[in-house]
């Protein structure tokens, strides 16, 4: 029996799996099971525009987090920092090595603010996923910082077992539903992750969204 992965790029039928055997093979030097898998096709999407998912798909699944607590991993958590920091290039910058694009009608462009290349999930305690979406103009900084940011805020959550403000901000919303997926972005203006109401945006048609407190210490 095949178990999944700790650390899964998925990636869809465009990319070569070797542009990735750098970033696996830096986790597997710190034993992180970590491996490249190929997406089927997708489409179309009946969903909001900023849930069709990107080409690649960085998926940082429970049993992570399960581990880095269990073991008290601090090593591997820097890894995974680290790691993904040096993807930046791939997607971002005047000559990204990967992009992608969602077609409308027409085979006209849709555009968004969001980049379509990439993203990372992460699961929640009770199974939900939580997508940190990326500016289509983000720093090498700003994604470092937002990776970072991210993976905190995710351990925190995995340690409390959800008894954190993450899950406590996600109690509070009535839009959208807390079993629903959420998105989640890097503010460049205060380096904060914003939890992103994509209901009320996709209404509005203006980014709205709701900063996450960091825990006391």
């Amino acid at each position: 029996m095949t178990t999944s992965p700790a650390v899964s790029l998925l990636i869809d039928r465009e990319a070569r799996e070797e542009q990735f055997s750098a970033f696996v093979d830096d986790l597997a030097r710190m034993e992180v099971d970590a491996r490249v898998v190929r997406r089927p096709p997708e489409g179309p999407f009946m969903a909001f525009d900023w849930l069709i998912p990107t080409g690649i798909i960085l998926l940082i699944a429970k049993p992570y987090f399960e581990a880095m607590l269990a073991k008290m991993a601090e090593d591997h958590y820097v890894i995974l920092k680290g790691a993904t920091a040096k993807l930046w290039k791939k997607f971002f910058g005047p000559q990204p090595e990967i992009e992608r694009f969602v077609y409308g009608p027409g085979r006209v462009v849709k555009e968004s603010i969001f980049a379509r290349s990439f993203s990372v999930t992460a699961q929640s305690v009770h199974g939900t996923e939580l997508t940190l979406l990326f500016l289509k103009d983000t720093t090498p900084e700003d994604f470092e910082v937002a990776i970072a940011e991210f993976e905190d805020l995710m351990f925190t959550h995995h340690s409390s077992r959800g008894d954190d403000r993450l899950s406590m901000l996600l109690d509070s919303r009535e839009l959208p539903p807390k079993h629903w997926q959420q998105l989640l972005y890097l503010n460049p203006r205060t380096k904060r992750l914003e939890l992103i109401d994509y209901v009320q945006s996709s209404r509005r048609g203006e980014l709205i969204g709701d900063e996450i407190p960091r825990e006391e210490s």
